[in-house]
């Protein structure tokens, strides 16, 4: 899998840079991926996929009732793009 890569440098401590979801399940550098660029990389996005999901289900009022009465599912899913499959999460 060939991704392009930005590199960004930020100079506020990392505690300062994440989210209060990543704050909250974790860092992703600190776990088994953050030695393999290519698995840190595949773990952020599933990470993003999971977070997008849960904001559009409890989001919105609107969304969450039709999530509750009218069966509306939300799934997240990884597309890939030098292959063309979707991975449903």
């Amino acid at each position: 899998m060939s991704r392009s890569r930005t590199t960004r440098t930020c100079s506020s401590p990392p505690s300062r840079r994440r989210s209060p979801s990543t704050a909250r399940s974790g860092s992703l550098l600190a776990t088994e991926p953050a030695r393999d660029p290519e698995a840190l990389v595949r773990e952020a996005v599933r990470a993003n996929v999971r977070v997008s999901v849960n904001q559009l289900r409890h989001g919105s009022e609107i969304l969450e009732h039709l999530i509750d009465h009218d069966g509306l599912v939300v799934v997240g899913a990884e597309y890939d793009l030098g292959t063309g499959v979707v991975a449903f999460l």
